[in-house]
This record gives structure tokens, sequence and C-alpha cells, in this order.
């Protein structure tokens, strides 16, 4: 279970440019990563290249968040980024 959730100023930016109605998915889908992290429906993988030790995991189809695990008991993480597929790229 993640107890606690950091955010960057760059993920404050762009959830703020959502959609008012995709916020509220984010916020309710963010709930349940919390309490279910492993859900296999996230789709949690470990990003490559300059993106190593970052993770990342699906909201919709082409909505992902890129995080970071900042405890070794994976209770504490950090929300990077988040946005369409193109977001690895940036």
């Amino acid at each position: 279970m993640i107890k606690k959730i950091h955010t960057t100023p760059q993920f404050i930016h762009k959830f703020k440019q959502l959609d008012k109605s995709v916020r509220i998915e984010v916020i309710e889908e963010i709930q349940h990563f919390k309490s279910n992290p492993l859900d296999p429906s996230f789709g949690i993988h470990p990003l490559k290249k300059e993106f190593k030790g970052f993770h990342a995991f699906s909201l919709a189809p082409n909505l992902r968040i890129i995080f970071k695990f900042i405890k070794n008991d994976f209770s504490e993480i950090v929300f990077y980024d988040i946005g369409p597929h193109e977001i690895y790229l940036n």
C-alpha cells in the first residue's frame, strides 16, 4: 500500500491542464492505485534509457503517470509527469 504521494510542479501543471471530468477520473484512479498498486489494470512497468529508475502506469488508453519509488518498502512515491504516451519522449 502506498502511504504518501509527492508531486512535482510539472505534474501539477499538466494535471491542471486536463479537463475537469478527466481530473476527477484521475483522482479516483490515484486513490485506487494508492490502495492497490499491484492491480494488473494499471500495467505498472519500469522505464528504460533516460527514464531508468522510473516506472509508469496507465490511467486510460492514452493517459499515463511517470513516477518513482522513494522508499524501499514502496510506501512513498513521487509523481513526475502525467500525459499521453508521448510523455516518454519529452
